[in-house]
């Protein structure tokens, strides 16, 4: 079963999230992400647990 998005996350913040893993891991990846997500804005009923495992999902996806 394929990952349908639940939100836009700009390319260059994925490339960069994948520039972390690369360089440094899982870890200091999900560090980051979580660092990112803190700065976004929620909006209607969203959590930050939303936005983050979304995320996460998508950048892995990317990772492949």
């Amino acid at each position: 079963m394929t990952y349908t998005p639940k939100f836009y996350w700009d390319d260059s913040t994925i490339e960069y999230l994948i520039e972390c893993y690369d360089n440094d891991g899982e870890h200091h990846m999900i560090l980051r992400l979580k660092e990112h997500v803190d700065t976004c804005h929620l909006e209607d009923d969203e959590t930050y647990e939303e936005l983050e495992d979304d995320l996460l999902e998508q950048v892995m996806q990317a990772i492949g």
